[in-house]
C-alpha cells in the first residue's frame, strides 16, 4: 500500500485527521498507533503486514454495515420565504424554515 492509501484507509476508519498528502509524518504515525492500540496490536506506529490485514478486515466489516438512510429534505425559496418539502413537517423543520428565512432577510436583504 502507498502512504496515501494508508492515510485514506485510516481516515475512513476514523483514526487519521490530517491532510492526505502521501507523506508519512507524525499524524500518520500517531493514527497508526491509535488504530493498533484499539485492535490489540503492538502500537509501534509501523503500518506493517499485521496492521494492514487488521485494517482491511475492519474496512470490509464497515462496508457490510447497513446504515439508516436520512430522509431527503428539500428547501424551496419563494418570495423570500423558505419552505421544507420531501418529508412530514416536524417542529425541527418548522424551526429550520424560520431560521433560514430570518437569515436570508437579515443577511441577503430578501424581503
Amino acid at each position: 500500500m502507498t502512504v496515501k492509501q494508508i492515510q485514506c484507509l485510516l481516515a475512513y476508519l476514523g483514526y487519521y485527521k490530517g491532510v492526505v498528502d502521501g507523506c508519512w509524518g507524525e499524524q500518520s504515525y500517531q493514527a497508526t498507533q491509535e488504530f493498533q492500540r484499539a485492535y490489540g496490536l503492538i502500537p509501534d506506529g509501523i503500518f506493517g503486514e499485521a496492521t494492514q490485514h487488521n485494517a482491511s478486515g475492519r474496512l470490509s466489516e464497515r462496508k457490510r454495515l447497513q446504515l439508516p438512510r436520512k430522509p431527503i429534505i428539500r428547501l424551496r425559496i419563494l418570495s423570500g420565504r423558505i419552505s421544507v418539502t420531501g418529508q412530514k413537517k416536524s417542529s425541527a423543520a418548522s424551526a429550520a424554515e424560520s431560521t433560514a428565512t430570518d437569515f436570508l432577510r437579515n443577511r441577503m436583504r430578501i424581503w
